[in-house]
């Protein structure tokens, strides 16, 4: 087991830290929600495990809409909701793109720390 890779529970949001460009520490963070594993007999069969993710505006579809409407505010649903609702990582992949709340912190403590850093910051 890598002590890197985040421990995920269904339910929990997670967030996808990239970089924009290679040579430029210029953060990509995205905030998602963990609904879990692909079938687990795929491991037991040899094939990688893929993990399934929602935007929070879709799992809390229905939360949303009851507090728009307390606040009068029309529910619509976003471009972005209709064009990626879902993502699927690999299990291999975890460690490099899926950090929990205290990797999230970790990670952009060290953005200034990166190679050409303070060409961004």
């Amino acid at each position: 087991m890598n002590p890197l890779k985040p421990i995920l529970q269904k339910g929990k949001t997670y967030f996808v830290c990239i970089y924009y460009l290679e040579k430029l520490p210029v953060p990509c963070i995205e905030t998602w929600v963990y609904v879990g594993p692909s079938d687990t007999e795929q491991k037991s069969e040899g094939k990688e495990l893929f993990h399934y993710f929602e935007r929070p505006e879709v799992h809390y579809k229905e939360e949303i809409a009851i507090e728009n409407a307390k606040f009068a505010i029309p529910s619509e649903e976003t471009q972005q909701e209709m064009e990626k609702p879902k993502m699927r990582v690999a299990d291999s992949e975890l460690e490099a793109l899926v950090y929990d709340y205290e990797g999230l912190k970790d990670w952009v403590c060290l953005l200034g720390s990166e190679p050409h850093a303070k060409k961004v910051f």
